[in-house]
């Protein structure tokens, strides 16, 4: 019993991964900053894939704080400003995150790495 237990959990677990890498992969996105030099730092996030994202985590230099900001609902090519606390006169990436399943997943392999 525990060994029929634990195959379908690790088959469960492996088609859930193949899912993940298969969404991630068709998840894009495009950053834009407003103004690199005075503030509100405001970046223009354009959701170019084919799924919702559910949030942009931002990422800057070697902190690693990252801020998860709102919803971006899936429209071809639609448009948000976001008002951050990104510096953006320094290089930061932005990674989207999906949801699969009913749980958030941050598609790191689609990060997008922004310089003014």
């Amino acid at each position: 019993m525990w060994v029929k237990d634990r195959a379908e959990s690790s088959t469960k677990d492996q088609i859930d991964l193949a899912e993940q890498e298969i969404r991630c992969a068709e998840t894009s996105i495009n950053i834009a900053v407003e103004d690199c030099v005075a503030a509100p730092n405001l970046v223009k996030v354009t959701n170019t894939g084919k799924f919702t994202i559910q949030k942009i985590k931002f990422r800057q230099g070697s902190n690693f704080n990252d801020q998860a900001i709102i919803i971006i609902p899936q429209t071809p090519s639609q448009t948000v400003t976001l008002n951050t606390n990104i510096n953006p006169l320094q290089s930061f990436d932005a990674l989207p995150i999906i949801e699969i399943n009913g749980k958030e997943v941050v598609c790191a392999t689609r990060k997008v790495t922004f310089t003014c």
